[in-house]
């Protein structure tokens, strides 16, 4: 007996026999057809699942759902409800001392001596966890060995797992935000290489501590880093001694420069902050670092780029000067259709000001320039084969240029060949010290220093209401622009009974005007720019001089050499691109070689 699915297929093959005899089809006949071929199929497969298949058999979609590569599970990873319970567990396991510890975590570097078996690793190795998850910074330890560092490991893999049931693995240990957390033993051949926040286990017992301590300084350079260094005591004649005590940091410079930690039990048992931290652009040593830091990948400037793009408006004298060579330069280049004016002056105003410019080549496939692009020197770090150059913008955000496709145009330095240096750092200590008066200055208008005073009245008064009426109408006054007075009452005075007595002379307090005109002159000196040039008044009768004399000058003294030196553009491309008008003043003239 035939069942309803032969009837059907009896019926269908019969009706496509008739369908596929005729001689001209329709349209409508090749669709019928298609229908009628997907009706048999679909009956086909009903009749290999009722003879014992599966749904695959049905809908062969269900084989390919499983048929490509699955896809593994993020190693490390965490959900922001488990970095939540993480971060609130590990604030409230916290001890007195500890919650010390964490207040201070800001900092650039925290050194601390303490006690046995109280918790130091354990807690700064929750603490570095902790950071890792927020910010995504690395996190470096260092200890006497690879096993000892390993114990931090071993801290954080329990505490994660036990806080927020997070299994953490991997040596090093990555997290999905990019966090690296690195172990280490103290070898300084093999601790090289790595940037991020470091903490440095016991580091009173460990062996040659100066040398790998300049490893370990060179892993926090930037300022994002943290250094904490954390011990038991050892002897006062270990390596560590003196860099505890500020010996190390005080050698070599003068009292002046010097800094005095007192070290002592009565002083450092609550803790201890150091002064206000001098920038490191702002010592009389920075001419004393010039050494590009390998991190493995590129080197680091020799002096930080971000300090020198911030004093770039420290002073008024130090910015126009820069910005006025860069004008000229500008207005005598000749644009091409490969490099426009405006990538000219940013390439300009990055070399006059960092010591080094660069601009990016880019060619078509045939080899053929196609533009010439600026790319901003703050951000450009040069690989440890010379060639590679890479933009790095922030952590994490880095692009490695194609080899051979930057052109690189640095001001020469003595004492290294990686990078340039401009030629103005002898002066940058005037120009902070320009800075400085200013801001002294408008703090000194500002709180009303310049014209306060004392009313001091000693004669008895016949009401004591008129002298609170007078001390009010005093006190009232103060709001934005006034000054802070002070009134003092002294009944029963003598002679001169009530007298104003300023509380500074202006005039007798303070050098400001000294000041700005010698560092304004040193600038001046360094950028080799003449003063009538940049719109400054004299302040004698005789004046700076004629003008144009002084405009040639420059011009063959200042602007002709710089010329010549962008001209090595095109040595390097072996074409010309970069050609200059002629710097004309009436009848003066200035042109590169």
């Amino acid at each position: 007996m035939s069942t309803a699915i032969d009837r059907v297929e009896g019926q269908i093959e019969a009706r496509m026999v008739q369908l596929i005899d005729k001689e001209v089809k329709s349209g409508s006949d090749f669709k019928e057809i298609d229908l009628l071929t997907r009706s048999l199929v679909q009956m086909s497969r009903k009749r290999r699942y009722d003879g014992g298949g599966n749904e695959a058999d049905l809908n062969p979609n269900l084989d390919k759902r499983n048929a490509g590569p699955k896809k593994k599970p993020t190693r490390n990873d965490f959900s922001p409800e488990q970095k939540d319970q993480l971060l609130e567990a590990f604030r409230d396991s916290l001890f007195d001392y500890q919650k010390v510890w964490y207040r201070n975590g800001h900092e650039r570097t925290r050194m601390i001596l303490k006690s046995r078996q109280i918790g130091a690793t354990w807690y700064f190795a929750r603490e570095a966890l902790a950071d890792a998850m927020e910010t995504g910074r690395n996190q470096i330890f260092l200890s006497a060995s690879k096993a000892q560092a390993h114990v931090f490991k071993q801290y954080i893999v329990q505490f994660a797992q036990d806080a927020a049931g997070i299994s953490l693995s991997g040596d090093p240990i990555i997290l999905p935000n990019g966090a690296h957390l690195y172990f280490l033993g103290t070898n300084s051949r093999t601790a090289q290489g790595y940037h991020g926040n470091f903490y440095f286990d016991e580091f009173f017992w460990t062996h040659n501590f100066q040398e790998l301590n300049k490893v370990a300084s060179g892993m926090a350079l930037h300022e994002k880093w943290r250094k904490t260094y954390f011990s038991t005591p050892s002897s006062t004649t270990h390596q560590a001694y003196p860099f505890w005590t500020g010996e190390l940091f005080n050698k070599g410079r003068s009292k002046a420069d010097q800094y005095k930690i007192d070290v002592t039990h009565a002083k450092l048992m609550n803790g201890f902050t150091g002064q206000d931290p001098t920038p490191v652009l702002d010592h009389a040593d920075i001419m004393e670092s010039l050494e590009c830091w390998l991190n493995g990948r590129w080197y680091e400037p020799p002096v930080s780029w971000q300090g020198l793009a911030k004093s770039f408006n420290s002073s008024v004298h130090h910015s126009s000067a820069i910005h006025f060579k860069a004008n000229i330069l500008t207005s005598t280049f000749v644009p091409h259709k490969c490099l426009s004016r405006d990538a000219f002056k940013r390439f300009t105003l990055d070399f006059l000001t960092f010591g080094n410019a660069y601009l990016e080549k880019r060619a078509s496939r045939t080899g053929q320039i196609l533009q010439l692009k600026h790319s901003l020197a703050k951000y450009m770090r040069r690989g440890t084969d010379l060639d590679n150059y890479f933009f790095v913008s922030g952590w994490q955000q880095e692009h490695e240029f194609a080899k051979g496709a930057v052109f690189h145009l640095m001001d020469p330095d003595v004492n290294q060949e990686v990078y340039g240096l401009p030629q103005y750092l002898s002066a940058l200590q005037s120009a902070w010290l320009n800075e400085s008066a200013t801001l002294f200055r408008r703090k000194y208008y500002k709180n009303g220093s310049h014209a306060g005073f004392i009313l001091y009245m000693t004669d008895a008064a016949q009401d004591i209401k008129d002298v609170d009426k007078l001390r009010n109408a005093l006190k009232d006054s103060k709001g934005p622009g006034n000054f802070r007075n002070v009134f003092m009452y002294a009944p029963g005075g003598k002679k001169d009974g009530i007298q104003i007595l300023p509380v500074s002379e202006v005039a007798a307090k303070d050098e400001f005007f000294n000041i700005k005109g010698v560092t304004r002159d040193d600038l001046l000196a360094a950028h080799r720019v003449p003063p009538q040039l940049m719109g400054i008044m004299p302040s004698n009768a005789g004046g700076f001089g004629a003008v144009e004399p002084a405009a040639k000058v420059f011009a063959r003294n200042e602007l002709v050499p710089l010329q010549s030196h962008f001209l090595m553009i095109n040595e390097w491309l072996g074409e010309e691109i970069v050609k200059f008008n002629d710097y004309t003043l009436e009848n003066m003239e200035g042109k590169a070689a």
